[in-house]
């Protein structure tokens, strides 16, 4: 933040005396407090709004830490009530912290939310779906993140999600991400029409999506679809997601129909029908790598003398690079921006999004029936 960027905050234990409305009367406190630290600053006083409630899930300290830092971040962005439910192992009892955040500038308005930290063990999770109803401000939608792995089958996933419109996961955190959207595709057909859904993971993939969607403008490149035989993908070691997610949204999206699908050691190879009953195949490859995620994505059509490919690459962590070679044409390439997003630029998206994705829901279908085939 700039030299001229205050933050403040006001926090208070309820260690001994957990009830919803003491929660709600040591919020009341912690927002005066808060105003005394802004007029003491000679600051604007800070001003109580809320455009969501956003419960988030962490299991362990190391969730709790990474899901405090992204919130801290998200601060300009979440003027909302967040509810921080950590579940710690060895926790008998049901014991919350209360706090008011606001960063803002000398010349602005700060921008603030409150957040209720509910600590349980794994035996009271059961209370905590009521603890929430209370907690959650009438009129608003709640959107609640599981920050990390969850059994998507278990009734605690789904008692707890129940309170919310809309659900946030990240497949990258799962241990087995491709089980895990055949369970979230399940989870999402049961409840359809009653939330939304999405993944951390289709969020981080929108680059790819743009960059292999532009490449096509060209019409020359448009003509390749129908002759198009086979789609070759790499990925670093645990990123097998983003290349299903990036190729059930593929097949969704120009209408092929999952059709078979095999994995060997390093190598995921599926196929798919086109509305002409021609079979695509599709290569998704784990290389070594630096951690980088989806590597490259190659489209490869034959017609005739003619051959054609369209490949997008990543070069590092700020670059991408296009290719686009045509039988009889002068290849084409060009290197692009394409910059990894942090977690809570990327949540942040998320929780500015109230409607149902569908363009989501039919790509991880998409994939979760590859998945299944595996």
């Amino acid at each position: 933040m700039s030299a001229s960027t205050r933050d403040l905050h006001s926090e208070l234990d309820l260690e001994s005396s957990f009830t919803v409305e003491s929660i709600e009367s040591e919020l009341k406190h912690a927002w005066a407090e808060l105003g005394a630290q802004a007029e003491e600053s000679n600051t604007l006083a800070p001003v109580r709004t809320s455009i969501l409630t956003l419960v988030v899930v962490a299991r362990g300290e190391a969730e709790i830490t990474d899901a405090r830092a992204t919130l801290d971040r998200l601060v300009r962005v979440l003027p909302s009530r967040v509810i921080l439910v950590s579940v710690l192992r060895d926790k008998e009892n049901i014991s919350a912290r209360v706090s008011a955040h606001c960063a803002f500038s000398l010349s602005e308005q700060g921008s603030c939310y409150e957040r209720i930290e509910i600590e349980t063990g794994q035996t009271n999770l059961r209370a905590i779906p009521s603890i929430l109803t209370q907690l959650e401000i009438s009129d608003l939608p709640t959107f609640i993140w599981w920050i990390g792995p969850v059994d998507l089958r278990s009734p605690e996933f789904s008692r707890i999600s129940r309170a919310a419109q809309r659900v946030i996961i990240d497949s990258a955190r799962f241990n087995h991400p491709l089980e895990s959207m055949g369970h979230y595709a399940e989870y999402m057909a049961h409840n359809h029409g009653d939330l939304a859904g999405t993944d951390l993971t289709w969020s981080r993939l929108l680059a790819w999506r743009e960059l292999l969607a532009q490449s096509f403008d060209n019409p020359a490149a448009q003509e390749m679809l129908s002759s198009l035989q086979r789609v070759d993908m790499t990925y670093d070691p645990g990123y097998e997601a983003d290349a299903l997610l990036t190729a059930g949204w593929l097949t969704s999206r120009l209408g092929w129909e999952p059709d078979a699908a095999s994995e060997t050691r390093d190598t995921i190879t599926f196929s798919a029908c086109d509305q002409n009953q021609r079979t695509v195949r599709f290569n998704l490859t784990e290389i070594s790598g630096a951690g980088i995620g989806l590597r490259s994505v190659r489209l490869v059509s034959h017609s005739g003398q003619k051959s054609s490919r369209v490949t997008v690459r990543r070069l590092d962590r700020q670059r991408a690079a296009v290719h686009i070679e045509m039988t009889g044409m002068p290849r084409q390439q060009r290197v692009v921006k394409c910059i990894d997003n942090t977690d809570d630029q990327v949540l942040g998206t998320e929780l500015l999004q109230f409607g149902r994705d569908q363009v989501y829901e039919h790509a991880l279908n998409h994939a979760a029936r590859f998945a299944t085939m595996i």
